[in-house]
Parts: C-alpha cells; structure tokens; sequence
C-alpha cells in the first residue's frame, strides 16, 4: 500500500487561499496530522470561473479568480511543509493552449518535483451541460483539443506528465476513459465518484449513504478501476470523489455517520488496489462534505481550520460543544421501557425474576408503593400491615398520603433482629419510627420479595418486645 494513497480535493477557484495558508493557520499542520500527501486543484471552476493571469490584475471577462505566479508560489511551499505532491488542472474548458502552457511552465518552476502531473480540463464530458461545448461535443473532438494542447506543454515544461480525462464517473465514461488510455498514453488516468447526488430534485439521507445499495455501487467502482489499471497497465486513481455530489447534503454530509461512511470506504478502496483516492471538499462550506474547513468567515480569514465534522449532533453552528446543554434520557415506561432496561444485565436479571410470578396477574402501577407503605422485614420475617402472609398488597388505605408510582420501594432492615425494633406487633407498625420504612431505594439495590411466612401471634412478638 503506497504511503501518498489518500489525497484532497480543491477546486481552482481556492488555490489564491491555499497558497496564502501555506505561512499562516491550521492548514499545514492540519494536513501533516492526518497524513495527506497528494494534492489536487481542480473541480467546475477550473473551467468556467478560474483564469491563469501571468501579471497581477489582468482577468477575462467570463473569469471570476485569477491564478498566478505568486498564487503558484505559494501552492509550492504549502506542498512542501506537507510533503504532498500535486495534481493541478489547467482550462480546457475557455481553449486556450498558449495560457495553459504559460501556467505549466510557471507551476514546475513554482513546484519542482512536487508536480505530479497535469490534468487538461475537468469532467469534459459534462461540457455541454455547463454551456461550455455546443451539443455534439464527443470523446473524439476532446481528444482533438487534448492533442492541441500536449505540444505546447511539452515545449514549456518538459517531461510534465499527463493525467486524464477526468471524467464524471468511470462507469458511464467508460469509452472517455478508454480513448485516453489509448491515444494519449498519460501517465495517470483519473476519474470521479460520488454515490448519492442533490445536484437535481433527489435529496440525500444517511440511510441511504449507509445502504447496502451504496456499498454495492462503491464495490462495482473500484473493481473497474483495478480492471482499467490491468487492462491499459497505467494506475487509476478517483481524483474527486465523496458522498454526495453538487456540494454535500446538509444534516448528511456533515455528520459523524458520514464520517464513519468514509473510514469503510476508504479502506475497502486502499485493499482493491486502485492509485489513490481524492476527498473533494470547500474550505468555506462546513455544513458540506469538506474533509477540512472553517466555521464561519471570520474563521476562514484567520486560517482557522479544522477537520469536519466538528460539531456534535444537534449542535447549532457557532456554539461551543461545552456550552451545549446535555439532554436527560428519559426512563421507558410500559412495554418499551422494559426492553430498554432489559438490556442492562442487572435489570435483565429483575425481570426474569419478576416474570416468574406473571400467573399472579399484571402488576399494578402503585403496587410497589402500597407495598413499601404496608409491610417491612422484622427479624428475617416479612410482615405486612394487618395481614402476616406473602401476598401482594391490596388497594391504598383510604386517607393514606399519595406519592408518585413506582417510586417507593421498601428499605430492609438486614442483620437486626426483632429485638432491637421499638414494636414487634404487626398492629403497631404503624407507629414504628418511619426513617428506614418507605425510603427512596437505591438505583442497585434488588427489589424486595415477599416471603410467605407463618401468621405471627401477639403472644410470641410481646415475649421478645422491649418493656
């Protein structure tokens, strides 16, 4: 398994940031921590909205971020105290081989050997989808503009190597990718991968990231992957790839349930054999599926970055996790509630004991009060208020205090005996002190369980009662 299998993911649009984090906030030390030793720029505005501009200020109309020699600078010496090599996308989507061989010859000054290769254009087989090609736009006209631009890369950086075609999916460009491998021989063929998308009227749910469907998806996309690499003998690599396309889901893709989807996925792709792996992300999207991002703007000023997701379920967007109030669980009540304690050992074990007097009838719900309320253990013997046998308690006396159900529980008095009580008689129990009858009990003591025992006389309690 190669040590630099897992990369990021950026679009073009960012690399002005990432340059200028390359001497200040988290993301250096951000990247070395979670090992990442491939880099990637690419993404939709790659083509559409990012324009190589050799001096400063000078910009295309369609064109919204420029990137230039001093951006490229930057990107070289974030890679280096990362110890990451790069993948850079130049536009092929506004053509243009004389600025995309102009940023070539800039970049391997700017990078040196921490230039992998060069990627000519993002996804060009969804162009006529982004309004960049005219209907008709085909795997054989790309190859056409391919071969426009290798000649003049090749005279300013030479010995670049080439990877493609970067294409929506390997499965449904399957031809694209294919002809790449075929006509232009590069030296890495590259592809996306995303399992569930929003990018229409469909929104995603963590069940269905965590689906089996999605696993059988994933599964049948890297096996292609290591059938391409046997099939042409160059590597493949998922160049942009996460849970949902078009951006994330939020409440999907920002939680720890993907988080937990990436750790599988990331794995069963390191053992199929596949070149690397690409975690697409925004460093200013952290309800998204950034792998890395900041909490707010200000945040992304300063460079102050962390590894998503980094909020706790249900956490509003700001708030400390210290300061988040922690829910109570509630206690089940009827059929629910015991199954839930039923998983706990010692709960499990009082229910068993409990279902073996189930013929007696259903158990009342102020049947455990009236018991603390009506009996105790005198001497070893349980004795009840007005009767001496094991039965369970009857209704509540009339005029008896009312309490909450279930939450009285009889105290027992181990290791006294009838002696050391004030009152022995069962009629005068009532007046017996109160502070060990009818205490709250303790969450681990075991409830107490009537003994059926021989009525006992006034005549024998009196002998052993204090004068």
């Amino acid at each position: 398994m190669s040590s630099d299998f897992l990369g990021l993911s950026f679009e073009v649009a960012e690399l002005p940031r990432l340059a200028a984090f390359a001497t200040r906030g988290d993301l250096v030390a951000l990247l070395r921590t979670a090992g990442v030793h491939r880099l990637r720029l690419g993404g939709t505005t790659a083509d559409t909205e990012a324009a190589w501009s050799p001096a400063a200020g000078v910009r295309p109309r369609w064109a919204t971020v420029t990137v230039t020699p001093a951006d490229l600078d930057g990107l070289g010496r974030l890679a280096r105290l990362s110890a990451a090599r790069v993948l850079l996308t130049v536009n092929l989507g506004h053509l243009d081989a004389a600025a995309a061989a102009s940023e070539a010859r800039a970049a391997r000054a700017s990078l040196g050997g921490a230039l992998e290769a060069l990627e000519i254009g993002n996804e060009p087989d969804h162009f006529v989808h982004h309004g960049l090609r005219a209907p008709g736009y085909d795997v054989d006209r790309y190859l056409a503009e391919v071969d426009e631009y290798r000649p003049a890369i090749a005279r300013s950086a030479p010995g670049l190597g080439l990877a493609g075609p970067d294409v929506v999916s390997p499965s449904s460009s399957l031809r694209w990718v294919r002809a790449e491998a075929a006509h232009e021989h590069p030296a890495l063929l590259t592809a996306h991968f995303y399992p569930l998308g929003h990018c229409g009227s469909y929104v995603p749910t963590i069940s269905a990231l965590l689906s089996s469907g999605v696993r059988r998806a994933e599964a049948a996309t890297l096996t292609l992957g290591v059938e391409l690499e046997r099939e042409t003998g160059i590597p493949f690599a998922l160049d942009e790839t996460n849970d949902v396309a078009c951006g994330g889901e939020p409440g999907v893709s920002n939680t720890f349930a993907s988080a937990l989807w990436a750790l599988d996925y990331i794995s069963r792709a390191m053992a199929s054999g596949i070149a690397g792996l690409y975690l697409h992300g925004n460093l200013a999207m952290p309800d998204g599926y950034a792998p890395i991002a900041a909490s707010d703007g200000p945040a992304l000023a300063a460079g102050r970055l962390r590894a998503e997701p980094g909020r706790l379920p249900g956490q509003r967007a700001g708030l400390p996790a210290s300061r988040r109030r922690p829910r109570r669980a509630r206690r089940g009540r009827g059929a629910r509630g015991e199954r839930s304690r039923a998983r706990r050992p010692a709960a499990a074990a009082r229910l068993r004991r409990r279902d073996g007097a189930a013929s007696r009838g259903p158990r009342r719900r102020g049947a455990a009060r009236d018991h603390a309320r009506r009996g105790a253990r005198l001497g070893g013997r349980h004795v009840e208020r007005g009767r001496a046998s094991g039965r369970r308690a009857g209704p509540r006396p009339p005029g008896a205090p009312r309490g909450r159900p279930g939450k009285r529980r009889a105290r027992h008095a181990r290791g006294q005996p009838a002696s050391a009580l004030s009152v022995a008689t069962p009629a005068a129990i009532t007046n017996t002190p109160t502070s060990w009858i009818g205490r709250r009990r303790s969450p681990n003591a075991s409830r107490p369980r009537p003994t059926a025992t021989a009525p006992v006389s006034d005549a024998s309690t009196a002998a052993t009662a204090r004068p």
